[in-house]
């Protein structure tokens, strides 16, 4: 699983100058490094690890905690896990939201892209009392010296009312931005399906930043 993993350089930039009609088919892989090689930039790094696991949304169905909480991401670093997936969603102030929406894309009744987060946060917490948590949080857990585990964020699709691609380009776009802030490129993997042209955003924003994607 891990060997499809690529990490990717500045190359990206050049596909992401592209308009839509001028992607190419697939990246010129010659000029990506070895993902295999390690790169000395300075920046936190997670500790060794020893397995292949991702834990889903933090493994919150073995550990009984709520999907895509901070309390699943601490059970996934105590397991020693490789990643802990969780899902995101951009929000109107421009923020990312830690969550998993309903079937018509909602979180707390509302879609995320038209509200704050502090707005999604006034409409309920998780079950065991923590409020919506922010990528930030989700960062902030996992960067801390010793910890094995990275942060694999599923960007969704927006599929209700409609398929609507800004939105999920944002949630890459600003996921990066967060991830280049923090110092934290090598404690986030992205994850982007079944959606041609957010995967293509995705890819292009995240090889700008160094962050692997799959």
């Amino acid at each position: 699983m891990l060997k499809k993993i690529f990490s990717l350089t500045a190359a990206a930039l050049l596909l992401f100058a592209c308009t839509d009609d001028e992607w190419p088919a697939q990246p010129d892989w010659s000029q990506i490094p070895n993902p295999d090689e390690e790169v000395d930039d300075g920046l936190l790094k997670p500790a060794a690890c020893t397995n292949n696991i991702v834990a889903h949304r933090g493994g919150a169905t073995e550990c009984k905690a709520p999907d895509n909480s901070l309390a699943s991401l601490r059970y996934a670093i105590g397991q020693g896990c490789y990643g802990s997936e969780c899902d995101i969603y951009w929000t109107k102030d421009d923020n990312v939201v830690v969550a998993h929406a309903d079937g018509q894309c909602r979180i707390n009744g509302m879609h995320p892209w038209e509200h704050t987060l502090a707005e999604l946060r006034a409409g309920g917490g998780l079950s065991n009392g923590e409020q919506l948590p922010s990528l930030e949080d989700f960062l902030g857990e996992v960067m801390k010296e010793g910890c094995p585990t990275r942060l694999w964020l599923d960007i969704k699709n927006i599929t209700y009312p409609s398929t609507l691609t800004e939105y999920a380009i944002n949630a890459a776009r600003r996921s990066c931005e967060i991830a280049t802030e923090m110092g934290a490129k090598h404690f986030v993997e992205f994850i982007c399906t079944g959606n041609t042209t957010v995967m293509k955003s995705a890819f292009a924003y995240a090889g700008a930043a160094g962050i692997p994607i799959g």
